[in-house]
């Protein structure tokens, strides 16, 4: 096997052949049904939320707005950061992850229903048949915390990135390189307004001298292509993660040897 992924690998000589090879290894997890184990259900459902993150990401590619690859990327790298803080308790963290999703639906939902009021409009019509069960999901994982003694703030039942960071640093240093660099990518690298725990209405552009304004989001210093590489190496840090969650090893080792061929290959160091 090792020969045939010598030869597979010295054909990957751009970013996109890695790509095509990534998403033919995501085929392997298989989809959300009845049939999968409570366990396991969080890392296909992760799986399907990061083919799609790394598909816009590849459309954004195309966009006329020379920016678009930073917007899209962003979530990505969060996810591969959620995954790993996942795959630490899959249990535990894969319920305090659905908790915390029903959580922020709940309070998007009253944020219409209130608009909606404030504004004098008729009530939407909206569909409140799981809010009793979502409520309970909520208040289910916000006990098992204060019993864990574990706080993550006013009614979270997951903690902020920098803390899920901080914690998979804990428990595995050796991901600590792969973390780290997964936060700084997500936060500091692409865009000087991204990271800020107040809002993101930072100003984002400077005035220059006869020629308007700049837009300085676009600054990243490493270049389109590193861009690229740094949105598929996260991909494949997500497969390897998910694949070695499933019990598929020979793919989790496949996933982790083209995302080290592509980092070393294509991203600088920072």
């Amino acid at each position: 096997m090792s020969d045939d992924l010598d030869s597979l690998l010295s054909r990957l000589s751009t970013v996109e052949l890695a790509s095509v090879f990534l998403e033919r290894m995501a085929e392997d997890v298989p989809t959300p049904s009845p049939d999968v184990s409570d366990r396991n259900l969080p890392f296909v459902l992760l799986a399907e939320r990061a083919r799609g993150l790394y598909v816009n990401f590849q459309h954004s590619l195309s966009s006329p707005t020379e920016f678009a690859p930073l917007l899209a990327i962003r979530p990505l790298v969060e996810l591969a950061i959620l995954v790993k803080w996942i795959s630490l308790e899959p249990r535990l963290h894969g319920f305090l992850w659905i908790a915390d999703s029903d959580a922020s639906e709940l309070t998007h939902l009253d944020a219409v229903l209130m608009h909606a009021k404030l504004r004098g409009s008729p009530e939407p019509q909206l569909d409140l048949s799981h809010r009793s069960s979502r409520e309970a999901v909520r208040a289910a994982a916000l006990e098992h915390l204060k019993a864990e003694g574990i706080n993550y703030g006013k009614n979270r039942a997951m903690p902020s990135v920098s803390r899920m960071v901080e914690e998979v640093e804990k428990a595995i240093p050796g991901h600590k390189i792969a973390m780290r660099d997964a936060y700084e990518y997500a936060y500091r690298t692409f865009s000087p307004w991204e990271h800020t725990d107040a809002s993101s209405f930072n100003s984002t552009g400077q005035p220059t001298e006869g020629e308007g304004w700049v837009w300085l989001g676009d600054g990243n210093p490493l270049g389109a292509e590193a861009v690229r590489a740094i949105a598929t190496s996260m991909y494949a840090y997500i497969l390897e993660v998910i694949l070695k969650q499933l019990d598929n090893d020979d793919g989790a080792h496949l996933a982790r040897m083209i995302r080290d061929y592509v980092v070393t290959r294509w991203i600088p160091p920072t």
